[in-house]
């Protein structure tokens, strides 16, 4: 069975793990600096729906 990058020729970026400390940190960023979700996101090269 093909893949779907295979089928469309773009290259997948395997799915990332984060630890427990780096996700109550960028949570802490949002929280007590104010940033919104998108701007921390953006920082950590993340989309804005990796969060939800």
């Amino acid at each position: 069975m093909a893949t779907m990058a295979a089928d469309t020729g773009k290259s997948w970026r395997s799915r990332r793990q984060f630890s427990e400390e780096f996700r109550t940190q960028a949570v802490r960023v949002i929280l007590e600096e104010g940033k919104s979700v998108g701007a921390v996101a953006r920082a950590l090269d993340l989309t804005a729906s990796a969060w939800r």
